[in-house]
């Protein structure tokens, strides 16, 4: 028994150093998976905002181009709208000079034909008035 007794404490103390042994080497493998998936979260995480990134660079190339063509098609409408307007202008422009011609020259006629009724209304008032002298001669 007294022999037996050392054999067992030593039995002891290897089966403890056993344990811490274990303890520490699952310490060290749960440290090395948490590092991993640490490692592994970063990079998909550096992945994610690269493509977010990439993504919303799209959205505002697409965004840019679309604002650029409305803003040509405006631009273009616009045009349209001023070419017309000043065709509209040239006209009215036009209608408004071949009426004020026609009304100078109905003006001009008008005056030119009560000049030839008042003369010959004088002719006649003053040959009457001749015609009145001599009868009265």
């Amino acid at each position: 028994r007294l022999e037996a007794a050392p054999m067992a404490s030593d039995c002891k103390r290897a089966m403890l150093a056993s344990a811490e042994l274990t303890d520490a080497s699952l310490g060290v493998s749960q440290s090395a998976a948490i590092a991993t998936v640490i490692a592994a979260q970063m990079v998909a995480d550096a992945s994610l905002a690269s493509a977010q990134s990439t993504a919303i660079g799209a959205v505002l190339a697409a965004q840019m181009a679309a604002d650029a063509s409305l803003a040509s098609a405006q631009s273009a409408a616009i045009g349209t709208v001023l070419a017309g307007q000043l065709a509209a202008d040239a006209s009215l422009a036009s209608a408004q000079s071949a009426a004020l011609a026609l009304a100078f020259s109905a003006t001009a006629s008008a005056a030119a034909s009560l000049a030839a009724s008042q003369s010959a209304a004088t002719g006649a008032v003053l040959s009457a008035a001749a015609a009145a002298d001599t009868s009265l001669a």
